[in-house]
This record gives structure tokens, C-alpha cells and sequence, in this order.
């Protein structure tokens, strides 16, 4: 009597059943990696990731659980075509690969050093100083914008009108900064995940493409904001002092209370600054690894989240085509 290697091999082909003890096997390691995985990084950039590798595991497991079931109706005598079995045998193979392909991005975090940079850097305190600044800095406008519709004078107006855009021109940068893991997280998953889940090109629709490099360029241009505001105050005013940004608040409103206000505001936004300013001077060397780092993980996955990718899409066509579910019992017969 035959054994099931002897059925299995003689119903699909030789070594058929060597093969699928090995595509379990595989899918066993890569379940026990993932757990490693989700287990040591506790970052946010790779929590949609892990969800999606989630999701590839779940789907692989189904595949695999019912493809057993079609193999044990082969040794048993039970009703099961070849095509049927052939077919599922062709999604699990590409549900591994896939899964395979996505743990591979999820490793090279560790590989290229990103995560431990990740862990490093202060993101929160970056973050807090950023938004302590944006948020004085969205007080200090809306005053500016207040004062530039109550005074009188055509000259004040415009001196004023100029001031609040030159504010105003800082909040695309500070909210990068302000969300800096966030966004850094968003990019990396547009690479990683694709459309249509890409989410960094839908939540800043004012950046073409975003990336790394607006973050990098956000934090440098911190640094010119106190020189940039003096050579703005230089030509269009009297330059004040440093304390106030170098702007006269004397000539930023009528009024006593007003002038007095935007005096307090634009001390208040100086000192948020000079904080910001002090948080990235300090961390400078790490943030320089920082990118680094996240520039050779990104660099590592491009070609590995572009073949996932193409499996993903691959292996979806192929489950509608069979009519194979996700979710719904499989009936071999």
C-alpha cells in the first residue's frame, strides 16, 4: 500500500509532498521571525508595516491550512481534482514569497541601523520644542493680522502685512518638525506600502513628493529664521532687538495694549525658538546619523517594496480569478 509521499508525489508530481512539508516549514520560521520582530521594534513608523505583514501571515496561513486540507483528501481517496490543487499550490506559493519579501523590509531596519537610530534620536523632544514654537507662532499672526486691519496708516499696514507673511512663511517647515516621526514614518511607508495606501502624498498634498530630504531641509532652515528675520527687519524697518526677533513692535500696531501685546508675543515666539534652536544644535551629530541611516534603509527596500508590491497585486488577481476567499470556507469539491 501506498504511503502519502507515494500518493501525494504520484497524484501532483514528484516530490510534491517533500515540497510542501517544506513551504510549511518556511511559513513556520516566518511566523516565529515576525514575532521576533514585532516583539524589538517598538518604533511608530513600522506599526502599519506590522500590520500589513499581519495581514500577508493570516492570508499565507488560511492558504496553507487549505491546501493541507486538499493534500489529506489526496491521501485519504477523497474527491479532489488535480487543476484545483494546482492552483492552490500556485497562491501559497506566492502568499510565502510574499510574506518572505516583507519580512525581509521589516529586518533591514535592524541590518542598515535605522531602528537603533530611530531610538536615539530625541523625536520628542524635537517635537515638543517644535510645537511649542508653532503654537506662539499662530498667536503672534493672528495678533499681526489683527493689528494690520486696526491701524490706520497705509505705510503701518503694509510694514505690518510683511511681517506676518514672513511668520507665516515658517509654519510649512515648523509642521514637519512639529510631527517629525510622523512624517519621517509616512514617507518611509509610501516607499514600503505603495499606493493606494501610500499615506504621506495625501496627508501633505503641498509637497509633490514627500521625503527625507524636506524633513532635513526643515530642520536646517530652522537655523536661518533669527538671521532671515534681522535682514527682513533691516529692509524694511528699524532693527529692534534680538529679543523681539529684531522687529520694533512700536511699529507693528496703534495702541498701547495692542503694541504691548504683540511686544509679548513676538518675545514669547523668540523664546520658543532659541529652545528649538538648542535642541537641534545639541542633537545635531545624532540627527546626522539619523538620516543616514534612514536613507540606507531606504536605499536596502526599494527594490524588495517594489517586488512585494508586484506580488501583492499578483496574488490577488490570481485568488479572484480561482475564486478563492480570504475569509470564506474553501471547498475542494
Amino acid at each position: 500500500m501506498a504511503d502519502a509521499r507515494q500518493t501525494i508525489d504520484a497524484f501532483i508530481g514528484q516530490g510534491s509532498y517533500d515540497e510542501w512539508l517544506d513551504m510549511d516549514r518556511r511559513l513556520d520560521r516566518e511566523g516565529q521571525k515576525f514575532d521576533l520582530n514585532r516583539a524589538r521594534l517598538r518604533i511608530p513608523l513600522t506599526s502599519p508595516l506590522i500590520d500589513r505583514i499581519w495581514d500577508s501571515l493570516s492570508l499565507a496561513n488560511k492558504i496553507a491550512k487549505d491546501y493541507g486540507r486538499g493534500m489529506n483528501l489526496v491521501t485519504s481517496g477523497g474527491k479532489v481534482t488535480k487543476k484545483r490543487l494546482l492552483d492552490v499550490h500556485a497562491i501559497y506559493t506566492l502568499a510565502l514569497a510574499l510574506v518572505e519579501q516583507e519580512n525581509d523590509i521589516l529586518d533591514a531596519t535592524w541590518v542598515t541601523g535605522f531602528a537603533a537610530m530611530w531610538v536615539v534620536f530625541p523625536f520628542l523632544l524635537l517635537e515638543a520644542r517644535s510645537h511649542e514654537f508653532e503654537e506662539v507662532l499662530h498667536k503672534l499672526v493672528d495678533a499681526l493680522h489683527e493689528a494690520e486691519r486696526n491701524v490706520t496708516k497705509a505705510k503701518a499696514k503694509m510694514y505690518i502685512h510683511g511681517v506676518a507673511a514672513f511668520f507665516e512663511a515658517i509654519f510649512p517647515e515648523i509642521s514637519l518638525t512639529a510631527r517629525a516621526a510622523i512624517f519621517l514614518g509616512d514617507v518611509a511607508l509610501d516607499k514600503v506600502l505603495g499606493e493606494p495606501d501610500a499615506p504621506a502624498s495625501k496627508k501633505y498634498p503641498g509637497i509633490v513628493a514627500p521625503g527625507a530630504k524636506q524633513f532635513s531641509e526643515a530642520v536646517e532652515g530652522i537655523d536661518a529664521y533669527g538671521e532671515s528675520a534681522r535682514e527682513f527687519a533691516k529692509k524694511t524697518g528699524k532693527v529692534a532687538t534680538v529679543a523681539t526677533f529684531y522687529f520694533d513692535h512700536e511699529e507693528l500696531g496703534e495702541g498701547r495694549e495692542r503694541v504691548e501685546r504683540i511686544k509679548d508675543l513676538l518675545e514669547q515666539t523668540k523664546r520658543a525658538y532659541d529652545k528649538l534652536k538648542m535642541v537641534i544644535a545639541t542633537n545635531r551629530p545624532k540627527l546626522e546619523q539619523f538620516m543616514l541611516g534612514y536613507e540606507r534603509w531606504m536605499t536596502s527596500i526599494k527594490g524588495a517594496a517594489d517586488t512585494a508590491a508586484n506580488m501583492r497585486r499578483q496574488l490577488y488577481d490570481d485568488m479572484t480569478a480561482m475564486g478563492y476567499s480570504s475569509i470564506g470556507t474553501f471547498v475542494w469539491n
